[in-house]
């Protein structure tokens, strides 16, 4: 149990809460967001980190996993009223970034529109887009972008394919965004891998099927492709390629798969024929007796032993005594 303001800890310093185990007599777990730096930053007050589990990273690397503190019940109000102050005080740090943000959007929103009158005054423009600058409106300002509405638009037909060559806009795609039909006289082929069999492929045309854009973080937008787009006379042809690829690429994985299996298996024999060689050696039997003068297989170098649940007792942590954890 605690004694004198100190919390009983482990060999680490920690508590260990782990499969919602209580904490020590006279404590108390509090689990609160950031509530170690807290506790860090107060004099006079003894913790200890509560360690609640363990997480397996990739890799196979075991870390622990804590949450919270665990302090003296006396202590545990003064800790909270600690909490809360600094929470506050975070919380007003944030609202104040918030406000800093809002006057710096303020700023650039009036400095646009200060520049923006003042390109007019300069080009003689009001606001209906009429003035001296002898242009048509707001065109005539640098800078700016001509937007049309749809009834000044008409639908867009992409050419059709000719002479077993597929048509592409300027970046040497087929825009297919929105579920677009391919050209007349092409098809799309869906397929995984396809690009790499057709650039193979001698003699046939193709162009990358653009099937919309993926917004990255940071705000870069990357094109999305989905296949490519051949002539329709020329579609068996590569599904037939791509056939054959895949037959050979399955081939080659199952043969992976199958010296993995292999050096699996000369590593188990590898290790019977050890172990054979070893209790040859020391004189041993199956039945784990033998002239080695031991008890069994715990003669053998390396064996490490194992114990069943009933051989262990459940361990009890020592209370604090004399102010001494």
């Amino acid at each position: 149990a605690a004694a004198n303001g100190v919390v009983p800890k482990n060999e680490r310093g920690n508590v260990d809460l782990i499969g919602g185990a209580l904490p020590p007599p006279g404590t108390v777990h509090v689990s609160l967001p950031r509530i170690t730096r807290v506790v860090r930053a107060l004099r006079g007050i003894d913790f200890a980190a509560a360690l609640v589990g363990f997480e397996y990273q990739r890799g196979g690397a075991v870390t622990p996993k804590f949450d919270g503190v665990v302090v003296c019940e006396e202590r545990e109000e003064d800790v909270r009223d600690a909490w809360r102050a600094e929470e506050k005080k975070r919380l007003e740090g944030e609202r104040f970034k918030e406000l800093r943000e809002a006057a710096k959007r303020w700023r650039l929103l009036l400095s646009a529109v200060w520049t923006r009158q003042s390109l007019r005054e300069e080009f003689g423009m009001d606001d209906r887009g009429g003035g001296g600058g002898g242009g048509d409106g707001d065109d005539d300002i640098p800078g700016d972008v001509p937007l049309y509405g749809e009834w000044q638009t008409v639908e867009y037909h992409p050419p059709a394919a000719a002479n077993g060559v597929v048509p592409k806009n300027e970046r040497g795609n087929v825009d297919l965004i929105g579920g677009a039909l391919p050209p007349p006289g092409t098809v799309h082929v869906s397929l995984p891998r396809i690009t790499r069999v057709v650039r193979a492929l001698r003699g046939i045309d193709f162009a990358a099927a653009l099937v919309g854009f993926e917004y990255q973080r940071g705000g870069a937008v990357t094109p999305k492709f989905d296949g490519v787009v051949v002539c329709e006379e020329r579609e068996e042809d590569v599904r037939d390629a791509w056939r054959a690829e895949e037959k050979k690429r399955l081939e080659g994985e199952r043969f992976k798969e199958l010296r993995e299996a292999a050096k699996r298996w000369r590593l188990l024999l590898s290790a019977v024929w050890t172990r054979q060689s070893l209790r040859e050696e020391f004189g041993m039997d199956d039945r784990g007796g033998g002239g080695g003068g031991g008890d069994g297989d715990d003669d053998i170098p390396g064996d490490v032993p194992l114990y069943g649940e009933w051989q262990t007792v459940e361990y009890h942590p020592p209370a604090a005594a004399n102010g001494v954890v």
